[in-house]
């Protein structure tokens, strides 16, 4: 049975994996894997079908930017939002462990077979309520006032999006750029502390639940062989992306590169201070990205450098950023 405290189920079925994150895929063959882009990647290229990644190698190279946007800076304006103040800390904790119904782990517990007793899924989940909470500075890095002000702006520019008749960022269809929004606007739509700023923006919500079920959108892919321009949705996400992802990705880079303890740097020009410790696994991040970008020949990097560079992220991609020490 899985253990609430997150152990149990990674050491019996997949002792091999490094990070002990879902999802985790198990292939064919019994090998298997997590981390979520890559997995993606590999599901992409084994399917004909309901593909999330456009034709045009310019426009997947922007699709996956903005995944990783989603991925490595949203993700902490979420993680704010769910352990902000204790009472929020606590109701993220027990909700999230109230979905597991197994093993808690610890000795004495007099749980049913299918729901661990109240009292130790209480002592389980205060403990993680206070474990997350002392990761906040080293996740999140900032205040709230830049992580709601982030929030805002994504829900401005997806309500914008669908009010000018495109229902999802790249087009007609959904993209892996789109699910990287929706992983973490899926969980500030649940918490209540975000929640409430969500509330307020009635499209943007409805985004979400829409991706939520997908299961019957039926639509062919309409990118073109050669764009000439793109969505003003995703010129607006990279420009976001510049103000705060981008500098965040560079400085942590520079830090690694530098064997540095703090990553210090400037978001939203210089409205707010960002600092937390460097995180080898975004300067990882980075390294793919860079990889895929040095990928790109003729007029699909003509393309991208041009959107790059009218969004200010084309100095992420500079040779001297990304030569950290991995």
């Amino acid at each position: 049975p899985q253990s609430l405290l997150g152990t149990q189920i990674f050491d019996s079925h997949f002792p091999n994996l490094r990070a002990r994150v879902i999802p985790v895929i198990i292939r064919p063959d019994n090998s298997y894997a997590n981390d979520s882009t890559p997995l993606i990647l590999e599901l992409e290229q084994k399917f004909k079908f309901r593909k999330i990644l456009p034709q045009n190698s310019g426009l997947a190279f922007l699709t996956l930017l903005v995944e990783d946007f989603a991925d490595e800076w949203l993700t902490k304006v979420m993680f704010e939002g769910r352990f902000h103040t204790e009472k929020d800390a606590r109701f993220g904790a027990r909700w999230q462990l109230l979905q597991f119904g197994a093993d808690t782990g610890i000795e004495g517990d007099s749980q049913t077979e299918d729901q661990p007793s109240p009292t130790i899924l209480k002592k389980v989940a205060d403990q993680f309520a206070s474990r997350q909470v002392s990761r906040r500075k080293r996740i999140v890095g900032h205040d709230w006032a830049a992580g709601e002000k982030c929030l805002r702006r994504v829900c401005e520019i997806i309500t914008d999006m669908v009010i000018d008749g495109q229902p999802f960022l790249f087009g007609n269809y959904p993209t892996v750029a789109d699910f990287g929004l929706y992983g973490q606007l899926r969980q500030l739509v649940t918490d209540p502390f975000p929640a409430r700023i969500m509330a307020e923006y009635p499209i943007a919500y409805a985004y979400v639940w829409k991706i939520d079920d997908l299961s019957g959108y039926v639509t062919t892919v309409d990118t073109p062989e050669r764009p000439e321009s793109i969505a003003p949705a995703v010129v607006e996400i990279l420009r976001l992306a510049s103000k705060t992802y981008v500098p965040f990705m560079m400085a942590n880079s520079q830090a690694l590169k530098n064997g540095e303890h703090t990553v210090a740097v400037d978001i939203f020009d210089g409205e707010y201070k960002h600092s937390q410790p460097p995180f080898k696994y975004q300067g990882l991040c980075l390294k793919t990205l860079t990889d895929q970008y040095n990928m790109l020949q003729g007029e699909d990097l003509v393309f991208v450098n041009k959107v790059l560079d009218e969004t200010g992220c084309l100095d992420l991609f500079s040779a001297e950023t990304n030569q950290s020490k991995l």
